[in-house]
């Protein structure tokens, strides 16, 4: 799995990803658009549907201007293409309100207004009560979790004010 975090307005995630035996590095598993900061952890075949999903409701695809993740799970059918329940994803709103989805469209909303997920999580959420940010929080994952690893990304609402394109999740060579 992975280590995403989420808290203050930053996201962060590791780089990390396996298959089968094989290790790789250099995949970005958090995502911006105009109104939220996500992330997933979990099988890649997932991720992406999910990530195209925020993406696509940008573009107002459900009628609404600024949906909530309840449209996920309203919607959730549309999404789940290998039909596996590999994965959880973390999603914030500008409002820094944060909700948790998981990839059969179950929604929880976290009312700290922060939250880690994957199989790191435990470990980020550890030192996220000991006062770390999100990116301290994932390097405290990565020296305790196996399966979290590689470079650590971050993301935020500032560094595109004009938003002129979505950033995607992604994999490149390290």
């Amino acid at each position: 799995m992975s280590t995403v975090v989420y808290k203050d307005g930053i996201i962060a995630c590791d780089s990390q990803m396996t298959n089968g035996a094989e290790m790789q590095l250099g995949v970005h598993k958090i995502g911006r658009s105009a109104h939220f900061l996500f992330g997933f952890t979990g099988r890649m075949s997932v991720m992406y549907p999910l990530f195209d999903w925020l993406c696509d409701v940008e573009g107002n695809t459900f009628g609404q201007d600024i949906p909530d993740p309840t449209t996920f799970y309203r919607h959730a059918n549309k999404l789940d293409t290998c039909g596996s329940d590999d994965g959880f994803a973390i999603i914030a709103d500008r409002e820094k309100r944060v909700y948790g989805v998981s990839t059969d469209g179950l929604v929880t909303p976290y009312p700290r207004g922060w939250e880690a997920i994957g199989s790191g999580g435990t470990y980020a959420v550890g030192a996220l009560h000991m006062g770390a940010d999100a990116r301290r929080a994932v390097a405290v994952a990565k020296e305790c979790d196996v399966s979290t690893g590689g470079y650590i990304h971050t993301l935020w609402f500032e560094e595109a004010q004009e938003f002129p394109d979505i950033v995607r999740p992604y994999a490149e060579k390290p």
